[in-house]
């Protein structure tokens, strides 16, 4: 008599974090296949990532959050396959791991219709699909010919993770469960702690500002590779001293920087002492050492002599934030994603040009 082979159900994928679109996918599989098991292959380091934001410990728990109360919560499975070999591991090498552990099983592999057009470009495509039967998620915006996969029938919107990177710098979690959510709150993930820290402390205008800034740099810095992580931390708090008074913002300023460069800043563009200040709050009560971070902030609107890569990236990012909605912001965002030397040099210049046009004095250090 045939034995009867185990269906497994598996979904890998970075999840960083998990969010609603993943659970509904996961939950349609299983509703049309009905597996015995349910196997997430959460990746170590995925093929096609530098890092991931959050640790493989990290993201584990927060997917254990989102899977808990799922109809198929008893069955499913998080594999620390790649944990344990700690290097980056190939979908191929993840699918002959389970048939060599599961050898009298039927596999299925769950992958979003972005992946799916692209699976030839994958290590080993043929293996995996003569391995396993493919299960595709419809997204908006990726819609292939129905052939050579099992399809769902919902049509999902182009909801990512990276999606949800960038909502959380504006303190939109709802894309998210509501536990998972709050974990991230508590542990500070995804720069939700400093993000929260800015929309509670400042006016709505000025969050969103900041916001915004943060969220080009993320984009400019991903784009460019410049540390991501320095790139987001300096924008959300690049205007954290903006609003307090002048005499305050002075106060601060002279806590960190000479006497003689704060009065010169302070008399030559009052208006912009708030980088001082800012960089001092950053370090004071955000704890923020990186000395590169506290630069970019502290010359953020005037600029500086041989900034780093990360301060030209600031310095441009505050200038033509996503807020910012007149002509010159928009062509100088064109320029950045193509070049940020000729950005950086095309926001002096539109500087200068305003402070002459209107009869003031250009600070230089």
């Amino acid at each position: 008599m045939a034995i009867k082979k185990t269906t497994i159900l598996v979904f890998g994928g970075s999840f960083d974090p998990p969010h609603s679109a993943h659970i509904s996918m996961l939950e349609e599989a299983v509703t049309l296949i009905k597996p015995e098991r349910v196997i997430i292959a959460l990746t170590w380091l995925s093929p096609f990532k530098k890092e991931h934001f959050a640790s493989f410990s990290q993201r584990r728990e927060l997917l254990s959050i989102a899977l808990k109360k799922c109809s198929f919560a008893d069955i499913c499975y998080i594999s620390d396959f790649e944990f344990k070999r700690r290097k980056k591991t190939y979908t191929w090498q993840f699918i002959k791991h389970l048939k060599n552990k599961y050898p009298n099983s039927e596999i299925f592999f769950l992958m979003g219709s972005d992946s799916f057009v692209s699976l030839d470009k994958w290590r080993k495509s043929e293996y995996i699909k003569k391995s396993c039967k493919l299960i595709v998620a419809i997204r908006k915006g990726f819609v292939p010919k129905k052939s050579g996969a099992l399809f769902l029938n919902k049509m999902y919107p182009p909801n990512s993770s990276t999606e949800f990177r960038e909502r959380a710098l504006f303190c939109d979690f709802s894309l998210l469960h509501s536990k998972v959510a709050k974990k991230i709150k508590k542990h500070g993930l995804y720069f939700a702690d400093l993000a929260c820290a800015m929309k509670e402390n400042m006016s709505e205008k000025r969050f969103l500002h900041v916001a915004n800034t943060a969220l080009l740099s993320m984009r400019l810095a991903k784009s460019h590779g410049i540390d991501i992580k320095k790139a987001v931390i300096s924008a959300l708090l690049h205007d954290c001293a903006k609003e307090l008074p002048f005499k305050k913002q002075v106060s601060l300023s002279l806590k960190l920087f000479p006497e003689s460069l704060v009065r010169k800043i302070s008399d030559m563009a009052p208006l912009a002492i708030h980088q001082f200040a800012s960089a001092a709050l950053a370090r004071r009560k955000f704890g923020i050492c990186d000395k590169q971070i506290l630069k970019a902030i502290a010359w953020h609107s005037i600029g500086e002599k041989n900034p780093s890569k990360l301060g030209k990236l600031l310095f441009i990012c505050d200038f033509a934030s996503y807020d910012r909605r007149h002509e010159s912001a928009k062509k100088v965002r064109e320029i950045a994603f193509s070049s940020i030397e000729k950005a950086y040099t095309e926001v002096l210049r539109l500087k200068k040009e305003y402070i002459v046009e209107k009869g003031g004095r250009i600070a230089t250090i």
